[in-house]
């Protein structure tokens, strides 16, 4: 446990999680400004309430939020709970601390404004935080959160296209590793080709990942050439990993959108 806590507190841990919040709040952390105001606003706001309820989310909130961001805890997520390479997977606990406290903000707001004095700042004051909110997040109706499907299997046609890739190969034996969104659709199409994992979402790249990060190719190549794995099915944004060694990996095709890239292991 002591070697644990110790190996959380390193440079890689905390670029890690800086990593993380940067990639996934942007240069506007909207939602943890508001909930740094709806800790201020929670501990000022109707001090003569007799109930616990204010007290029990302020203290609650606190100390979520202290765990959560503790490089400990970071780690233990990334390691044992987290799919694939774990990292992403820590930013499902930041709505503990972060959402209670901001919705007991909202809801107090709206119990002002039902009262008639001072109704109209309550309500500019309401407007505000939507309008915050609106104007720093993200539009999500875009045309690359939709891909076109023009097959009864509702296939994404780009997904379809490197899996037809894969198909038309020569090879006698197709093993291959693909990413989450990908992984469903393989073998419906083409029953021969065999998944690198069994039922695991993410495909096992997180431990290739890990592998990597310790810097000894070899010891991935040995892994894959011990499970046959023979094919790779990858987003462009995570091809590097294959292209930084061509003479282990064969670049074979990519999707009509280049969205997707095939690759082959070279057994040497």
């Amino acid at each position: 446990m002591i070697d644990f806590i110790r190996s959380s507190f390193t440079k890689e841990i905390f670029d890690r999680m800086s990593f993380q919040f940067s990639n996934y709040n942007g240069n506007i952390p909207t939602y943890f400004i508001l909930f740094v105001i709806s800790l201020v606003f929670i501990m000022f706001y109707n001090r003569k309430e007799k109930g616990p309820a204010r007290f029990q989310i302020l203290l609650s909130s606190i100390i979520l939020f202290i765990i959560i961001f503790s490089p400990p805890f970071f780690n233990f997520v990334t390691q044992y709970l987290g799919e694939g390479a774990g990292d992403t997977s820590w930013r499902l606990y930041w709505l503990l601390p972060v959402g209670p406290s901001i919705s007991y903000m909202i809801v107090s707001f709206i119990k002002i404004i039902n009262k008639e004095e001072n109704k109209l700042i309550n309500i500019a004051f309401i407007g505000i935080f939507i309008f915050v909110i609106f104007v720093t997040g993200q539009f999500v109706y875009v045309k690359e959160n939709f891909q076109k499907v023009s097959n009864d299997s509702k296939c994404p046609d780009e997904i379809l296209d490197i899996i037809t890739l894969l198909s038309l190969q020569e090879d006698d034996y197709k093993k291959v590793m693909t990413p989450i969104d990908v992984s469903p659709w393989p073998r419906q199409f083409d029953s021969t080709i065999i998944l690198y994992y069994n039922h695991l979402p993410g495909g096992g790249l997180g431990e290739l990942v890990r592998k990597y990060d310790n810097g000894n190719i070899d010891l991935i190549i040995e892994q894959l050439i011990k499970k046959n794995c023979n094919y790779f099915i990858i987003h462009n944004f995570g091809a590097s990993f294959f292209e930084l060694y061509p003479e282990y990996f064969e670049f074979v095709g990519k999707s009509t959108n280049g969205n997707y890239k095939l690759f082959k292991l070279v057994k040497k």
